[in-house]
């Protein structure tokens, strides 16, 4: 389940927040995910949750397949979409104008798949920026722990991917996964040549 994925993480997340601690990689129980279905499935969730009046966009080809752990990429997508509601919330504009909008798109290029998360909130303030995947210090929000954001960074890695704010201006926020196919083992195939 999610719930213990990030159980599993959350010890390697408190040994990195030095600076020269290393992340403990684990093999996650990769297979072919439904893009479209996890991501889906986050939006509305995060909906019934929230009861806000968020516009969620999903650009997503129906036939796209992600090498990875479902569990552990819904907790990733999870987050990221929770902390831009969480900010929309937190928002004092109440602009009748703004457009309340979560972008889920995902793209294959080649053996890597890259999925972007962008809403129209407000923005990531410079402190929530300077610590960014930083447990216990990135919280954008009063209350926040910041673990949202390093988990996420945490399983990412663990799938051999990369994760970063592509982009914040007061118009919105765009962060970047970028998720290989994950290697095929030639040991077995040699043995059996």
């Amino acid at each position: 389940s999610s719930t213990s994925a990030s159980a599993t993480v959350i010890p390697s997340i408190v040994s990195a927040t030095s600076s020269t601690a290393e992340t403990t990689p684990f093999t996650p129980g990769v297979v072919m995910t439904g893009a479209s279905f996890t991501l889906a499935t986050v939006t509305e969730i995060v909906a019934e949750e929230t009861e806000a009046d968020i516009n969620y966009v999903l650009d997503i080809d129906e036939t796209l397949e992600i090498e990875a752990d479902s569990d552990q990429l819904f907790r990733v997508i999870y987050n990221l979409v929770r902390n831009a509601v969480q900010a929309f919330a937190a928002d004092p504009s109440d602009d009748p104008v703004l457009v309340r909008r979560i972008t889920l798109s995902a793209r294959r290029t080649g053996s890597v798949v890259e999925i972007r998360v962008t809403d129209t909130g407000p923005g990531l303030p410079a402190r929530a920026r300077e610590n960014l995947f930083q447990p216990f210090r990135g919280s954008a929000r009063a209350g926040g722990t910041g673990l949202g954001l390093a988990i996420a960074r945490e399983l990412v890695l663990a799938h051999g991917g990369s994760i970063a704010l592509d982009d914040t201006h007061s118009q919105g926020t765009a962060f970047c996964i970028e998720l290989p196919d994950q290697p095929v083992p030639l040991d077995g195939y040699r043995a059996r040549a």
